[in-house]
């Protein structure tokens, strides 16, 4: 009896933490949305959302939308601005994980987002640490996670309210629970990211890949339900929903301008030679991707992760929307490159990762400063060329110990 009331208090006072953790991070979030200026990508997609379910208006009637979220940006205390473009460009499929806070009043409901944003970067970070099987003590782990969350790639895509964090929130919980073998729940779950195909492109396919080679079916078959599911109930709400969304889409992107994967921005660098460098920078990780797939062959789960891992990367690179909403793709792979650093290296290999992990914080930091560029994109957009070009090289230099020597938790001894 003593032992589960020990127990029960620690519940407790574990819950009372997180309570007050998330209403100081909530306060916190109002305070910076009134002082920093930042483009509201939750804006137009909770307009959306409030006029189909209180209105009946369709949620992909561009002079509505606008209106109503321009009205809830002027209305509200925020230094917030509409983003440049300002259609619905998100399949109903991803504005279905907006339908809740359009239910609230935007000031709240943008608050809510904020913390539920902060919530799965924290997830992210420690579904990452899991993944990789980084043996570190829980101080370090806290660290660590903190170091994701206050880097400024972290705080922007928050105080921006971008959708990036809770997609790759759910394609990290997918390949964790399908590495446990619990390939219905990580099918079902992979389905729910299938509206941003633009980011998971890459990892679904290599997914599919490796189930086919281990004939793990059911992992695609709950996938194929999940995604068929997801449709179905889509069209019954709105039965005009994938012509109204394509031809905005085409509207927007007919030629092909707001193309700009992360590897253009880096051959603009070299004007003289822009087009040749982008084809050719293009092809060789498009070569490098096909490369993993083939890798895929020896059906070994170590070689997986570290395919899957690698692929997040590459997702990164070739991301036709290049942002720093994205480098949260990276962070398996950067963990998995400090743990086999301070494994193999000891000593110098734990000063030279935590080096690192400061140079990770501050350096964006230094780059965004004064304080009031943390949310403009264009004061960081050599961090999304280089820093996934870094991870890259590392990923291949512990490629040996990460595919050789060791034993994940979730192989069998």
């Amino acid at each position: 009896m003593k032992r589960y009331q020990k127990t029960k208090i620690s519940q407790y006072l574990i819950l009372g933490l997180t309570i007050v953790s998330l209403a100081a991070a909530g306060f916190a979030s109002l305070l910076v949305m009134q002082r920093v200026p930042f483009e509201d990508h939750f804006v137009l997609n909770w307009a959306a959302g409030r006029v189909w379910l209180l209105e009946g208006i369709n949620p992909y009637n561009e002079a509505e939308i606008f209106q109503r979220a321009k009205a809830a940006v002027e209305e509200s205390r925020f230094l917030a601005t509409l983003p440049d473009e300002t259609v619905q460009l998100n399949p109903l499929l991803n504005l279905a994980f907006y339908l809740p806070f359009s239910l609230i009043p935007y000031q709240i409901s943008r608050i809510l987002w904020v913390m539920a944003l902060t919530i799965a970067v924290l997830l992210i970070g420690y579904l990452s640490l899991l993944i990789t099987n980084w043996k570190i003590t829980t101080i370090a782990k806290i660290i660590i996670l903190l170091a994701g969350l206050l880097w400024v790639p972290g705080i922007a895509t928050i105080i921006t309210g971008q959708l990036s964090p809770i997609v790759i929130l759910l394609v990290l919980t997918s390949l964790y629970l399908f590495l446990q073998g619990q390939d219905n729940a990580a099918g079902f779950i992979l389905a729910l990211t299938s509206g941003s195909f633009y980011i998971t492109g890459l990892v679904i396919f290599l997914f599919f890949t490796y189930a086919i080679i281990r004939r793990r079916w059911s992992f695609i078959t709950a996938y194929g339900a999940g995604l068929a599911f997801l449709v179905i109930v889509s069209l019954l709400l709105i039965p005009t929903w994938p012509k109204d969304w394509l031809i905005i889409l085409i509207e927007n992107y007919e030629n092909l301008n707001l193309v700009q994967t992360p590897l253009m921005t880096l051959a603009s660098l070299l004007p003289g030679i822009e087009d040749f460098l982008s084809i050719l920078l293009h092809i060789i990780f498009i070569v490098f991707y096909v490369f993993l797939l083939i890798r895929l062959r020896s059906k070994s789960e170590r070689v997986f992760v570290w395919n899957a891992l690698a692929a997040l990367v590459v997702s990164s690179l070739l991301n036709i929307r290049g942002s720093i909403a994205y480098l949260f793709l990276l962070l398996p792979a950067i963990l998995l490159v400090f743990r086999f650093l301070t494994e193999r290296l000891g000593l110098f290999g734990r000063i030279i990762t935590w080096i690192f992990i400061g140079l990770l914080v501050a350096i964006p930091w230094y780059a965004s400063l004064p304080v009031e560029n943390i949310t403009v994109s264009s004061s960081l957009s050599s961090v999304v060329i280089w820093l996934p070009i870094l991870v890259i090289i590392g990923m291949n230099w512990i490629r040996w110990w990460a595919i050789k020597i060791p034993k994940l938790p979730f192989e069998s001894s």
